[in-house]
């Protein structure tokens, strides 16, 4: 009969060192192996908690790794396998003549659980060997360097045990450079060969490609979809001169799932040969880089903007210059036939008209820029859907009429509420059907469709206008995008209409689409906002000018540094019979202001001396304009600068070019 086995000698005969722990964390046993790698005996040890047998330096926490061997030993428990620690940092205590000293120790551990035969977690074993031996450290920066060629002896340990050591650090050191390579942002792949076999990829490399089976497989096999986009000739030319290949910006296409679509990429990419142990010959090649596909995206982004910029640039310039060819003639038409009333009527009538379509264009563009600073505030209030439509309507009606268009409206619904700013909803509809009169031909036909349900009220301008191209629909509501017009064109605008629109339904909760089934066959623009979840049968209007009334005469002073702007808007007040008194700056305001008494002043905000923030001030301590309307006149329309103007003290904001006769509506208001 064959011997019962005495597995407790073979454990303590073992040139390993084991130590075996509780569950409850209470060491149950070592061998002489471990004992003499501490320095201690079984008694100074056994039933003792762990972390009390071998505890932290108080002195220095961190020369104890106390926490990564427990976290070692707990992942041991909870997963059922062995845990490896190749290396870490543990100060054994030895007591000495002088006193408890703790020798800093460096260990290589691996925690292995034990189960009983009904499969049952029963200890842990550590196997803890003492590798300080193999390493050259610098305390003070607290680094640790393997040394190249080891130690030849081992006073404490054998040379198996070294050797054991050894390979559980160098395996985990490649593990780590491993999973740092996987991790590297850009792509990286090793191609060994003359046929570029994969070696090594990293997950850069297979989020760039797709995820396929190429470790072992040739480049070209493995991605034949790439191949004759001219990578074959890149790699020959690196294998065989030896010489890298850098290129940037490099444009290729890709199946990223087989049989899928092409996918165009855009990367920066190195070739790096490596060499043979004779640094001649080329036995592989280092690929890397980045995808670069999002940059060069925006980078034709920002190119195609700056197009459209300098397109707006070279339109505005085009739409400003038109209006002020018939304003010069209109000029000197006034000069030399000032005493022919039917002539200078008709004169003024012209510039009248190129005013007021110069005005419209500067206030579009602040219009765009408030919008998308976010400083429109609407008034949110319940709108009535049909008087939005006939208010636009009727604004428009004029350029309808000139060219000779069919315009109506199409209801399919009872009037419909939503909630949101009249004003600004009107400037939405009316938008677009300016837009539609714009890209009609003159006679053609332009309608208004509204429809809606319990949730969404929608309202399209449909026209049988130029249409568009397909392309172009999806950047119709870019800032400064306009669709194709003829050279002769004279009401092209600027392309902010669109932009607006979009920018202004947003505000309102809702969204703007256009669709055109092509060249010649029209376009239709639908917006879509919000029902009112419960309409009211009377909504706020908006508020309509009362007819000029029969006023007293009134003493204004105007107060600006352009001589011709102020002289002529105070010659049109003397002419309509009020007292002006005018000044060019602050200082002299203020002195007329000491010795006049004012119904009203108009002050421009951008003076010589001061501004008219601070002379708005200066009047409001004065006894004799304490209480005077002021008004400012300015060519500074943001809402900063209205709420800039409340706060110093003014009335009311006007800017600039403002109609005479709107100013003095205006100023009589304040006489009741």
């Amino acid at each position: 009969m064959n011997p019962t086995p005495n597995y407790a000698a073979l454990f303590d005969a073992s040139p390993y060192p084991y130590l075996l722990v509780g569950l409850d964390w209470n060491i149950i046993g070592a061998n002489k192996s471990y004992l003499n790698a501490v320095g201690r005996t079984l008694q100074d040890i056994l039933g003792l908690p762990l972390f009390e047998a071998f505890p932290p330096n108080p002195q220095d926490p961190d020369s104890t790794n106390d926490d990564i061997v427990r976290a070692s030993i707990q992942r041991a428990i909870d997963t059922g396998e062995p845990d490896t620690t190749p290396f870490i940092r543990y100060a054994v205590p030895h007591q000495t003549a002088t006193g408890v000293v703790f020798q800093p120790l460096y260990w290589s551990t691996v925690h292995t659980p034990v189960f009983n035969n009904d499969g049952k977690l029963e200890f842990v074993v550590q196997n803890a060997i003492d590798v300080t031996a193999l390493y050259t450290f610098d305390d003070s920066a607290k680094t640790a360097q393997l040394q190249e060629q080891p130690k030849a002896t081992f006073p404490d340990y054998s040379q198996a045990q070294a050797h054991q050591a050894l390979m559980r650090i160098l395996k985990s050191e490649r593990s780590h450079l491993l999973e740092l390579f996987n991790q590297a942002p850009g792509f990286i792949a090793v191609m060994r060969g003359p046929n570029y076999v994969f070696e090594l990829a990293n997950e850069a490399y297979y989020q760039l490609l797709g995820r396929r089976e190429i470790i072992g497989k040739p480049v070209f096999e493995a991605f034949p979809d790439v191949a004759g986009q001219g990578f074959e000739e890149l790699l020959d030319g690196v294998y065989k001169t030896g010489k890298p290949f850098l290129g940037r910006g490099i444009k290729f296409q890709v199946q990223k799932v087989a049989g899928g679509p092409f996918t165009e990429l855009y990367i920066d990419l190195l070739y790096q040969p490596f060499f043979a142990p004779d640094g001649v010959t080329v036995t592989g090649i280092f690929a890397q880089g980045q995808d670069v596909t999002d940059i060069h995206q925006a980078n034709l982004a920002l190119q195609e903007a700056d197009r459209r910029k300098d397109v707006f640039l070279s339109m505005l310039a085009h739409e400003l210059r038109n209006p002020l060819a018939p304003i010069s003639a209109a000029v000197e038409i006034l000069g030399l036939s000032s005493s022919n009333p039917v002539q200078v009527i008709n004169t003024s009538q012209v510039i009248r008209r190129q005013v007021k379509h110069m005005t419209g264009l500067v206030d579009d563009l602040l219009d765009v820029s408030r919008v998308t600073s976010g400083l429109v505030v609407l008034d949110n209030i319940a709108v009535n859907v049909d008087a939005v439509i006939k208010d636009a309507m009727e604004q428009m009606r004029p350029n309808f009429d000139k060219r000779h268009q069919e315009h109506f409206v199409l209801h399919t619904n009872a009037a419909t509420h939503v909630c949101g700013d009249h004003k600004r909803l009107v400037q939405v509809v009316a938008n677009l059907l300016g837009n539609a009169s714009k890209y009609t031909k003159e006679f053609g036909t332009i309608s208004v469709e509204v429809q809606a349900d319990d949730k969404t009220v929608e309202i399209s301008v449909i026209d049988n206008g130029i249409g568009m191209e397909q392309a172009f629909i999806p950047h119709m509501f870019d800032l400064f995008s306009q669709g194709k017009r003829n050279s002769d064109r004279s009401e092209g605008g600027l392309g902010l209409g669109l932009s607006l629109v979009k920018n202004l339904v947003e505000l309102h909760g809702g969204k703007v689409s256009a669709m055109s089934p092509g060249i010649g066959l029209g376009s239709r623009f639908t917006v879509s906002l919000p029902v009112l979840a419960a309409p009211v049968a009377n909504s706020v209007a908006p508020a309509v000018d009362a007819p000029d009334a029969d006023h007293a005469a009134m003493r204004i002073l105007l107060v600006d540094d352009n001589v011709d702007a102020v002289e002529s808007l105070a010659a049109i007040f003397d002419t309509l019979g009020h007292q002006v008194k005018i000044a060019h700056d602050a200082l002299c305001a203020l002195e007329l202001a000491q010795t006049n008494d004012f119904d009203a002043c108009v002050l421009d905000i951008g003076l010589p001396d001061i501004d008219g923030y601070e002379l708005v001030r200066r009047l409001r301590t004065l006894p004799s304009t304490q209480h005077t309307f002021i008004v400012a006149l300015s060519g500074y329309g943001q809402q900063r600068d209205r709420a800039l103007a409340n706060e110093a003290g003014f009335d009311h904001y006007v800017v600039k070019p403002a109609i005479a006769t709107d100013i003095l509506r205006l100023l009589r208001t304040r006489q009741g």
